[in-house]
């Protein structure tokens, strides 16, 4: 049995302004800033962080894409190579 103390959650990508399925709309100011107020949300109820990636113009207003991470402990480092 392992144990799940040293696991470690992949980082994810949460696109926001996907008004519909496979369609990249966009979404009005107003509307944008509700989805942004809720994936912080979301985030920081699972002790994570966001990072916006990246912004781009849709047909019907802004689209956004932010990174999704876990945070750790201070002492706790993950090694990339």
């Amino acid at each position: 049995m392992h144990s799940t103390q040293n696991f470690r959650l992949p980082p994810a990508l949460a696109g926001v302004s996907y008004a519909e399925l496979d369609s990249e709309s966009g979404l009005a100011e107003d509307e944008l800033e509700a989805s942004r107020a809720t994936l912080r949300s979301l985030a920081t109820a699972i002790d994570c962080e966001c990072t916006l990636l990246r912004e781009r113009v849709g047909v019907k207003g802004m689209i956004e894409e932010y990174l999704v991470r876990k945070n750790y402990e201070d002492n706790d480092f993950l090694e990339v190579k």
